[in-house]
């Protein structure tokens, strides 16, 4: 019976674990996600056509860089991160989506200042460029 269960701890430490620890990874996954929808919903509410296109531009590129994040994330960790359970809230205009991403950007520069994968800080400075280009496009071209 001691065997037994001695074997089946064995069998947990050696396969790989789902944990939400991630210094905010899962969390901010779960948000780049979130963001997508988030600002494709603003993109089809826009009147300006500048921003239309920019949020277009960051919807669309959003859901690719957070795959890339997580798939990195959990091979660097060998575990899987535990997503959170939440609702999508809205953002209703282009001055509400500059300062989404404005609180992004610092949930992304959180996560890389806790982070020791240099890999996956580079990732995240990708995400970052993505948004200040999107920053950008929403601030200056109208």
């Amino acid at each position: 019976m001691e065997e037994s269960r001695s074997l089946k701890r064995k069998e947990a430490t050696s396969t790989p674990s789902v944990k939400r620890k991630g210094h905010g990874m899962a969390e901010l996954i779960t948000e780049m996600m979130h963001g997508a929808t988030k600002t494709h919903m603003t993109h089809l509410k826009t009147r300006s056509y500048a921003a239309h296109i920019a949020l277009n531009e960051f919807y669309n590129a959003l859901p690719e860089l957070a795959d890339g994040l997580a798939e990195s994330w959990q091979g660097a960790t060998e575990s899987l991160l535990d997503y959170p359970d939440t609702k999508v809230a809205q953002i209703n205009t282009p001055q509400e989506a500059i300062a989404y991403l404005r609180d992004m950007y610092g949930m992304i520069q959180r996560v890389q200042d806790n982070c020791k994968y240099s890999e996956i800080i580079n990732d995240l400075d990708l995400v970052k460029t993505q948004i200040n280009i999107t920053k950008y496009k929403l601030i200056f071209l109208k």
